[in-house]
């Protein structure tokens, strides 16, 4: 049992403290790399897709959310009466970000084209974990979001959202 232990902290800290990947004093990423450069982006447009373990964000396809087996989208509250890019909110984002990705780690390793994922709404910031499908079977795509009920699908390559309203359309 120990060593099945001691191999998770050891991939866990592969992946989470690698000596390329930009962090602070206390672990967190910095905006010269890493993850504080998109979560600054992510306020300010609204979301972002990010694989952790090959740190990158898709330029193709749609992300289509895997949440409901995974119970659900991980919600986090914006500190009350903060500007949604100020230093305070992006803190607490980034360090929620950095939880939410311990926890799914093994799955990111996995599987390369799911991503974690985030967005604001209503004052909130939500996380989930999304996957990457082709494009070009905007089918398939919309059949599959129907599956895993979801309201809507990122067309990272438009940058274009298909609301549900609009599945109809793809079949």
């Amino acid at each position: 049992m120990n060593n099945w232990l001691d191999n998770f902290k050891r991939n866990l800290l592969e992946v989470l403290y690698r000596a390329d990947q930009p962090r602070d004093e206390r672990g967190r990423w910095v905006s010269t790399g890493g993850g504080a450069s998109f979560v600054r982006d992510a306020l300010r447009s609204g979301g972002f897709s990010y694989q952790p373990i090959g740190k990158m964000s898709p330029t193709s396809g749609c992300m289509v959310s895997l949440h409901s087996r995974f119970g659900g989208e991980y919600i986090v509250e914006l500190p009350e009466g903060a500007a949604v890019d100020s230093e305070e909110v992006r803190e607490v984002v980034q360090a929620e970000l950095n939880k939410y990705i311990q926890k799914h780690v093994q799955l990111f390793k996995e599987t390369p084209n799911l991503y974690a994922g985030g967005w604001v709404e209503e004052g909130k910031f939500c996380f989930d974990v999304s996957e990457n499908l082709p494009a070009d079977d905007m089918r398939n795509v919309v059949m599959t979001a129907m599956q895993r009920d979801q309201r809507g699908v990122y067309n990272v390559e438009t940058g274009d959202y298909i609301l549900e309203e609009d599945y109809h359309k793809f079949l």
